[in-house]
């Protein structure tokens, strides 16, 4: 009977834990963009784009891509700011550093290490290293 107690107590504590730990896992991190996947149903792999980056830390991002097309690296900062639904939005931060109305990315979904949002028929998902 000790056993049974011990074991359905222990069961209750680990998904305790684990819906706890789930829930509150933030973006900060560095993240690569892995994958696009079109509305049409073709996907494009990382080895098939451009070396994009985004480095969250709080309530601010850092984003980076080494552009074949524009022939330079483009790096701009963004602010992060959690929905009430719990994706995120990521809007530009202007020259003198407000926070401007502009989204980059918006409704952005964040389960475990993968980070997707969708934009004009195309989602982005992004891999947190």
């Amino acid at each position: 009977m000790k056993k049974r107690v011990f074991s359905t107590l222990i069961a209750i504590i680990m998904v305790a834990l684990c819906i706890g730990c789930g829930s509150s896992k933030s973006p900060d991190g560095e993240w690569t963009h892995t994958k696009s996947i079109l509305d049409d149903g073709s996907v494009f792999d990382e080895k098939d784009l451009e070396p994009e980056f985004l480095v969250i830390n709080g309530e601010t991002a850092h984003y980076t891509c080494d552009s074949s097309f524009l022939k330079k690296k483009v790096e701009f900062d963004l602010s992060v700011m959690k929905n009430d639904d719990g994706t995120y939005t990521f809007n530009l931060i202007g020259s003198d550093n407000d926070v401007t109305d502009i989204a980059f990315m918006e409704n952005v979904e964040l389960k475990g290490n993968t980070m997707r949002y969708s934009m004009d028929g195309v989602e982005y998902v992004y891999t947190r290293k």
